[in-house]
């Protein structure tokens, strides 16, 4: 089971230069979730995104990060 979470489109125009910036890529951390007489991989998929014109990255982990 994947949970897919994605940069909001508020996050997504790169600092520097303004550009809307690409997926890049994604972080990935698995879980093990015990369910009554079963277990489930958890499996969490974190949007990481990219200028294409200097580098810059925004990724769902920063922002949940800085919220904590």
């Amino acid at each position: 089971m994947a949970q897919k979470n994605r940069v909001p489109e508020t996050q997504r125009a790169c600092p520097t230069c303004g550009v809307a910036m690409v997926t890049t890529g994604v972080v990935c951390c698995e879980t093990l979730d015990i369910v009554p007489a079963r277990f489930i991989v958890l499996r969490r998929e974190d949007e990481v995104v990219g200028c294409v014109h200097d580098g810059a990255t925004e990724s769902v982990a920063k922002l949940l990060a800085a919220l904590l």
